[in-house]
């Protein structure tokens, strides 16, 4: 019998849109999406990673976005683009997040069931309490 179930929030109860095509918006074209994309993704996922691999502290995910953005920007020769980071963030996880079709059905049954339910995330405080 399950007496507990741990979730965590982004990508298992709570969907948003594919944060580096909302990234890649800011940038012009001159690349191709799909190359500023791939770009984005790597710069903050290497960074992200390195985390979880304890070579550095943990940070909050909007300072890797600003990260990310600043060495794209340099890298393509743009204008810092660094300072639309907690703009991107929040629009894409809070103003566009939805919930799964199937959340409530599922974590109501889990409950009429008597299964303690946790959660546990890495999101950011502010982001956790809007």
């Amino acid at each position: 019998m399950i007496h507990t179930v741990i979730f965590d929030i982004g990508g298992t109860l709570i969907g948003s849109p594919d944060l580096f095509s909302e990234l890649s918006k800011l940038f012009p074209c001159s690349t191709g999406d799909s190359e500023i994309y791939k770009r984005l993704k790597t710069v903050l996922m290497n960074d992200y990673l390195a985390i979880g691999n304890e070579l550095m502290e943990f940070e909050i995910i909007e300072n890797i976005i600003m990260k990310t953005l600043k060495i794209v920007s340099e890298e393509l020769g743009c204008d810092d683009k660094s300072i639309y980071a907690k703009e991107c963030y929040y629009d894409t996880f809070v103003n566009h997040s939805f919930l799964y079709e199937d959340t409530l059905d599922t974590l109501d049954h889990l409950r009429s069931k008597d299964v303690k339910l946790i959660v546990a995330s890495d999101a950011d405080a502010e982001l956790k309490e809007g």
